[in-house]
């Protein structure tokens, strides 16, 4: 097999979409840095573990009637994932979720924007371009309203 750009091996390496969870299920039985444990398929986690994040995804996409699609849909606000990073888990938001994230630390909690930062695990930055991106949003919304 050839390594892809993200140091695992074929399709089952870091860049597939489940690769952070298969490896979140080996390192709880499997502890990385015991003597033999090397990673597993793609450097990321052993078959059985693969297996299970694959098979769980599944019975979730049949069971809820999702339909399969690659990559993620920036229309699409995973709530779970906004409020989970408003609780301050490391989580990784799009664009949107970061200014839902970012807006409801400023006006329901009353942070600063070097707190919401710290909060979300973001820079200064990006907490600034957050709020405007949701300001300038609500605005559009206001005159929409008005017209």
């Amino acid at each position: 097999m050839t390594e892809n750009r993200t140091g695992g091996h074929g399709y089952l390496g870091w860049s597939h979409p489940l690769a952070r969870i298969a490896n979140r299920h080996c390192r709880a039985h499997n502890r990385p840095g015991v003597s033999g444990w090397t990673g597993g398929v793609g450097a990321v986690a052993c078959g059985a573990c693969w297996e299970r994040a694959i098979r769980d995804d599944e019975r979730v996409v049949v069971e809820y009637g999702l339909t399969r699609q690659q990559g993620r849909d920036i229309d699409v606000v995973d709530e779970i994932a906004v409020e989970r990073a408003c609780r301050g888990e490391q989580v990784r938001l799009t664009r949107v979720e970061r200014s839902i994230a970012a807006v409801q630390l400023r006006d329901c909690v009353g942070l600063t924007n070097y707190q919401i930062a710290r909060r979300l695990h973001i820079n200064s930055e990006l907490v600034r371009q957050a709020l405007a991106l949701a300001d300038a949003t609500a605005a559009r919304g206001a005159l929409a309203e008005v017209a």
